[in-house]
């Protein structure tokens, strides 16, 4: 309720105010006024509000504009001239508003091609017919009746041009702050402004002497709006238009009647004209650059939008490729590398350590009587020993031994950089690391032994070759009383490579 007394008051005192302006400023000594801006008020009133409100505002702007035409007309006729303005915004509004699913701004085409059409064409032109019938029965001769018409209709469709943007696009901008200009926007602006003062005199004043004649029409203050509307959108735009079209009342208003016109009523048509073509040039390139921005904006969003799902997708086939690249290559039960991954990743490890003539060694192993754990204690036994031993075994290794579990509770260990002696060593390591591991398996303490066998590549076999020669070691090993470490030279590889 309190909302509502305030907009009724806001209104009715906007609405006095303008009604005022426009008997008091815009009316010629022939009592033609040249812009009605008081019905902008109302209109933007309507458009903004809620359509229950619109009946308190309709009453508050009838005692507005009694109260401003006081002693100029009798009261039956202000009544009536209040009627005929209320009917001419409240239809506007409807039309405009019907139909519309968001609020209305002069942001998008469509929205200010209803207002154009339904507003300033439509709406005034039928008021005008009415308020001219009003003025005839005043006492205005017959005659004159599409004159007063036509003056009505471009009187009142001139002030909602020029001031209906503006009062919705500073409400809007009350509700979610003033644009922030910068110094050099600012002084662009204050160019703007001082070239169209500068440029009406020019403009407006038809001057010369006997001498010389020089004059312009009011046509050369058109690129000045177009100028607004390219930088700095709506709100710029229309104010630049009131501005334009306050110096042009002013010099009417003062018997300064421009582009020759023969009387004045004739120099008001043509700068309503002037000022209508103005208008909806400036105003409709503005609301379409500002529609262009916001789309562009809206597609830069949904580029980014894209571009973020696209990336996000991309990371999830990423991550779901590498978790596929992991379950292919690792052992499911230990987490290191399977015998596919080895046989990959040895073969290129050979190739790399023969171009840098660098020795390669393999250790493979397995655990000793493994058979009698899982037939002893079950499966899962085993299969906890074989995951307990990974970590101390990867402890004893360097960074860059490959690792892997090459079928049941065999293993194969790639020395890159290593020799026959330094790979002996390592197997060592590995034996005495197993040999003092106790896994715990529910109240049984399991130990386990290996037997590893070693050999050294030559630098011409292949990899089969060399885990056949370090097999065979390990089978050398297992028939030496298990838990040792045996070893295969180059000589041995190369004969079990022919065998």
């Amino acid at each position: 309720m309190n909302h509502l007394i305030a907009r009724m008051a806001f209104v009715g005192i906007a609405y006095y105010l303008m009604a005022l302006f426009g008997i008091r400023f815009t009316v010629t000594d022939i009592g033609i006024s040249v812009v009605w801006p008081a019905n902008a008020v109302l209109l933007a009133a309507f458009l903004v509000f809620p359509l229950r409100q619109w009946p308190w505002l309709a009453l508050m702007t009838m005692a507005a504009e009694l109260l401003a035409s006081r002693g100029l007309f009798p009261v039956t006729a202000s009544i009536a001239f209040s009627l005929i303005n209320i009917f001419e915004v409240s239809l506007a509004a409807w039309l405009i508003r019907r139909g519309m699913t968001v609020q209305f701004d002069f942001d998008r085409i469509v929205s200010a091609t209803r207002f154009l059409v339904f507003g300033p064409l439509l709406a005034s032109c039928l008021a005008g017919l009415l308020g001219a019938g009003v003025y005839t029965w005043l006492g205005q001769d017959g005659s004159n009746y599409w004159p007063l018409w036509r003056l009505w209709w471009f009187g009142d469709a001139l002030g909602l041009l020029l001031m209906t943007p503006l009062l919705v696009a500073l409400w809007r901008f009350m509700g979610r702050g003033l644009p922030a200009f910068a110094p050099r926007r600012l002084l662009e602006l204050t160019a703007l402004w001082g070239a169209l003062i500068l440029a009406a005199p020019l403009a407006f004043e038809p001057w010369g002497n006997a001498v010389q004649a020089f004059s312009l029409t009011p046509i050369v203050l058109l690129p000045l709006g177009v100028w607004a509307a390219i930088r700095f959108g709506v709100l710029v735009t229309v104010a630049t238009l009131v501005l334009t079209a306050g110096l042009a009342i002013s010099y009417l208003v003062n018997d300064v009647y421009p582009l020759g016109s023969s009387s004045p009523q004739h120099a008001v048509w043509l700068i309503q004209e002037f000022l209508a073509i103005l208008a909806v040039v400036s105003i409709g390139l503005s609301v379409l650059l500002a529609e262009i921005r916001q789309q562009n904006l809206a597609l830069e969003q949904r580029i980014v939008e894209r571009t973020s799902s696209l990336a996000q997708a991309n990371a999830e086939l990423n991550a779901a490729n590498e978790r596929l690249q992991t379950l292919v290559s690792t052992d499911f039960l230990t987490g290191i590398a399977n015998r596919r991954s080895f046989d990959e990743n040895g073969a290129r490890i050979l190739q790399q350590m023969k171009r840098d003539a660098a020795p390669v060694s393999a250790i493979m192993f397995d655990l000793d009587h493994f058979k009698k754990v899982n037939d002893v204690l079950g499966h899962d036994a085993g299969d906890l020993v074989l995951r307990d031993i990974i970590a101390p075994v990867t402890a004893v290794l360097r960074p860059l031994d490959l690792f892997c579990r090459y079928g049941g509770e065999e293993f194969l260990v790639l020395l890159p950089g290593a020799d026959l002696q330094e790979a002996a060593a390592i197997a060592e390591r590995i034996r005495q690391t197993i040999e003092d591991l106790e896994v715990q398996y529910r109240h049984q303490r399991i130990r386990v032994t290996v037997s590893l066998g070693v050999a050294q590549w030559d630098a011409a076999q292949y990899l089969d070759e060399l885990i056949h020669a370090a097999d065979k070691a390990l089978y050398e090993a297992k028939h030496s009383g298990r838990n040792c470490v045996r070893v295969s030279g180059p000589g041995d590889m190369r004969s079990a490579a022919q065998a």
